[in-house]
């Protein structure tokens, strides 16, 4: 009797994982040198980030102020990042939200937006940025110049 309570109560656990699973989309997920960043999307549509590396995940400080985060920017497969140790800035990733519909971007076949924000990360903290850069459309896998980075690290 013991053995198929104990068996009920892991199946139930497995099972209660299982839908959490399904009930979350991982909308963007990278690696960069030992650290894993992950945009996801959950079944509520709200968006989360999860910062994390072998050693532990980190907390996020800040609140999204782009609608709908799509991507990272990337370069070569990789989330495009500066530092700047002079302000404590291990790394300054940049996130585009407010999506434009792929349509309207004729053949780019990338997730592109019409807003960024930075993400930094000083030391076991991640911070998002309490300012957005808009008025052009950056696309994921498009180079930003450093200047963008330097821009939201230096002025929060």
């Amino acid at each position: 009797m013991k053995k198929q309570a104990n068996f009920l109560i892991a199946f139930s656990m497995i099972m209660l994982n299982a839908c959490t699973a399904i009930s979350q989309q991982i909308i963007d997920s990278c690696r960069m040198d030992d650290l894993n960043l992950t945009l996801i999307r959950s079944k509520n549509d709200s968006i989360s980030l999860v910062v994390s590396n072998k050693d532990h995940d980190f907390h996020i400080q800040g609140k999204f102020l782009v609608s709908n985060p799509g991507s990272f920017v990337k370069q070569k497969g990789k989330p495009q990042h500066y530092s700047y140790p002079e302000i404590g800035v291990d790394y300054i990733f940049i996130i585009i939200g407010d999506i434009i519909a792929e349509k309207e971007i004729k053949g780019s076949g990338k997730v592109c937006g019409s807003k960024i924000q930075g993400v930094m990360i000083k030391g076991h903290k991640v911070i998002l940025t309490n300012r957005t850069l808009s008025g052009n459309i950056t696309c994921e896998h498009y180079k930003l110049d450093e200047t963008v980075f330097w821009d939201l690290a230096h002025y929060p």
